[in-house]
């Protein structure tokens, strides 16, 4: 049960907070987009890197076969490759190089897709929270109206109890009844132990009482809430 009490600015900064959730949503979405083709990067440039083989360990048997022949006698060993190593491992360490780049970059896009999501998750819990809130706009009348019907029902519950205690006037069955129902969820707190609208009740009815005695004619006094504070404070045992 709501009411339509919530205001234009209430709708608005909920419109607001869902439109930056929204462009906050595709902003990770592009940014997920990213991370899943810079993953397709690495792997790629993987592959590339392992179709060389062991491109270190021929170079090296090829050094070593100069140095064994030199041994034997043979010519002065060099460190010099053929053209054929030497293509390879120029395109060896350009294929190593895309490996760290493509790593680098992923783990920046990393990186940047967590701080999104973290920014989503607070746009997603301002909505939420802005949601709440024009709900609990439009119930607050409704709310205010129930505090009303539970000050009134426990006034007159106070009024009628006040009347057997101060009088011992005998009523009906059925509403002693149900006065007795509700004395047995009253966990109301006064201070000083004192329900001060009780007391007032019981004077109320003294008087009415009193005068009715004087007079058959004799009018009740103006009504006994008048005046008198909600002093109880309300506790749920």
């Amino acid at each position: 049960m709501t009411s339509d009490s919530v205001s234009s600015d209430e709708r608005a900064a909920l419109r607001q907070a869902i439109a930056e959730r929204d462009t906050t949503k595709e902003v990770v979405r592009v940014a997920r987009d990213s991370i899943d083709r810079s993953t397709e990067q690495v792997r790629s440039a993987e592959r590339k890197l392992a179709a060389f083989g062991d491109v270190d360990d021929a170079i090296l048997k090829h050094r070593a076969a100069s140095f064994k022949s030199a041994a034997q006698g043979g010519p002065k060993p060099t460190l010099a490759l053929p053209e054929n190593l030497v293509r390879r491992e120029r395109a060896r360490d350009e294929a190593a190089s895309a490996v760290a780049a493509a790593k680098a970059a992923h783990a920046s896009l990393t990186g940047e897709l967590a701080a999104v999501e973290k920014a989503l998750h607070s746009a997603e819990f301002k909505v939420s929270e802005t949601a709440s809130e024009v709900m609990a706009a439009g119930v607050i009348e409704p709310g205010r109206a129930l505090t009303r019907i539970w000050t009134d029902l426990w006034g007159t519950i106070d009024m009628l109890n006040a009347l057997r205690a101060s009088l011992r006037v005998k009523l009906p069955p059925e509403i002693v009844r149900t006065l007795d129902s509700f004395g047995a969820m009253d966990h109301r707190q006064f201070p000083g132990g004192r329900n001060e609208q009780l007391a007032r009740a019981g004077q109320h009815w003294r008087s009415f009482h009193a005068a009715l005695c004087r007079s058959a004619d004799a009018a009740q006094p103006d009504s006994i809430h008048d005046g008198v504070p909600p002093s109880a404070v309300e506790r749920v045992a």
